[in-house]
């Protein structure tokens, strides 16, 4: 364990998306994923580890972890997702036409569920993707801003 108690003492914290985490750590955070606090998840490598010095950097490196694991999780969806024939909403490109559409949309505190909607994928006045669900004429979703993440299939 010392060896792990080194790697976790040797980080260096140079902001979110720029620190480099040893995939050791993300493993022994891993371990730890069922709890539901990162501040809890800490204790328990401090724990499990003995006392460090990084203990100010230590919620940030736990926060770090469950990010890239979190985006483990969410490559190992979408490869899922695609093996079954949809595509990611990003990857829309030129297609128009009829499209049905999984995803989700966040709008400041409200998250809602889009579980295959049919419709049809046609240009905006703006010239961006939209997205009209079957039966509506003008309410919808476009398809090219970060509030709308999930897959969509061609029909």
């Amino acid at each position: 364990m010392t060896t792990l108690k080194n790697k976790i003492n040797s980080f260096k914290f140079e902001g979110y998306h720029g620190s480099v985490v040893d995939p050791a750590i993300v493993e022994l955070v891993r371990k730890y994923e069922p709890l539901t606090y990162n501040r809890a998840i800490a204790e328990a490598i401090v724990e499990e580890v003995g006392p460090v010095e990084i203990e100010r950097d230590l919620d940030r490196l736990v926060y770090i972890c469950r990010q890239i694991i979190k985006d483990e999780k969410q490559a190992e969806q979408d490869k899922a997702m695609i093996a079954l024939g949809w595509r990611l909403i990003k990857d829309v490109g030129d297609y128009r036409g009829p499209a049905v559409l999984n995803a989700t949309k966040d709008i400041d505190w409200l998250t809602s569920k889009i579980v295959d909607l049919p419709g049809k994928i046609i240009t905006s006045g703006n010239g961006l993707p939209f997205f009209i669900p079957k039966g509506k004429r003008s309410r919808g979703y476009y398809l090219t801003y970060g509030s709308i993440k999930g897959y969509w299939k061609p029909q």
